[in-house]
């Protein structure tokens, strides 16, 4: 699931945003019944980030996260990598793990009409699983 949210937590579409707008990209990759009986380990999920949006490393600045972000389970990977155009989660999903959920924050920096890549999610040294949502339009306007 790839899901984009306001400053507030509520959720939003990217088609249409104003520059100087934070956002924070939620995902949640979950088991489906054919994967529900044996671990899923080397994961990996990644989302290519619009040449208008920008990453805010929340690692490096130590910024406490909103309060609306404690119903979510964060944390959980084993290495995230956050580069200027990417960030990429890499993880397990043991016996006892349905799900893992991921969070990023954005700045939406320079206008201009961008597409914003899919989001994938697979099995690093298993090529039958894998789960892709597919890239979108978005836009960015002067406030």
């Amino acid at each position: 699931e790839r899901t984009w949210l306001d400053e507030n937590g509520k959720v939003i579409q990217v088609s249409d945003l104003e520059q100087g707008e934070t956002i924070w990209g939620y995902f949640k990759v979950k088991r489906n019944s054919k994967t529900s009986k044996k671990p899923l380990e080397e994961l990996a999920l990644t989302q290519i980030i619009p040449s208008g949006w920008e990453v805010n490393n929340t690692r490096l600045s130590d910024e406490v996260l909103p309060s609306w972000t404690k119903q979510f389970e964060l944390g959980e990977e084993e290495y995230l990598d956050i580069r200027d155009d990417r960030v990429s989660w890499f993880f397990d999903l043991k016996y006892n793990k349905k799900e893992m959920e991921f969070l990023v924050k954005l700045s939406v920096v320079s206008t201009g009409k961008y597409l914003l890549a899919p989001t994938l999610a697979e099995a690093m040294y298993d090529h039958a699983y894998k789960s892709i949502i597919p890239a979108e339009k978005v836009t960015v306007t002067k406030p």
